[in-house]
């Protein structure tokens, strides 16, 4: 094997290795991003069902001051 030879499959090498952490890089960044999303909608429904209960808490606000008035 001719010594030029060599050195392009070295090279080639070389370049495969490249793309492959390349790869590996944007699969990390791919997984933290779906991480990322998945702990967004968990926070968002929370966030939901806080909003929920509050509207709930408003309501039974609203109820009491009513009967309040009613009373008075």
């Amino acid at each position: 094997m001719s010594e030029e030879h060599s050195e392009n499959m070295e090279n080639e090498w070389m370049a495969g290795r490249e793309q492959v952490q390349c790869l590996e890089t944007e699969s990390e960044y791919r997984q933290d991003s779906e991480m990322t999303i998945r702990d967004s909608e968990i926070e968002l429904e929370e966030a939901s069902e806080h909003r929920d209960s509050i509207d709930e808490m408003k309501q039974n606000l609203v109820t009491i001051l009513r009967l309040l008035l009613i009373c008075s």
